[in-house]
């Protein structure tokens, strides 16, 4: 059986610097952009802003990499 979690939000969190750089560069708080990393997924509301903000510091984000992926663990 193999369980089912998304990773997209964490990624792009990621690419961006991580949690303190992201919710600068969007302003909101940290614990806002961690609840993103947390659920896996970046609510729709938000994802041209944070495409915008990540043009601006040279990165290459578009709608379709913030859609969540599922990731499918193996389990025995």
């Amino acid at each position: 059986m193999s369980k089912t979690q998304t990773s997209t939000a964490r990624n792009i969190i990621q690419s961006l610097g991580g949690l303190t750089a992201t919710a600068r560069a969007m302003g909101y708080p940290v614990t806002t952009v961690q609840g993103w990393q947390d659920r896996g997924s970046i609510p729709v509301v938000h994802w041209y802003k944070l495409i915008d903000e990540a043009a601006k510091v040279g990165i290459v984000l578009t709608v379709e990499d913030c859609i969540p992926q599922p990731i499918k663990e193996e389990t025995d």
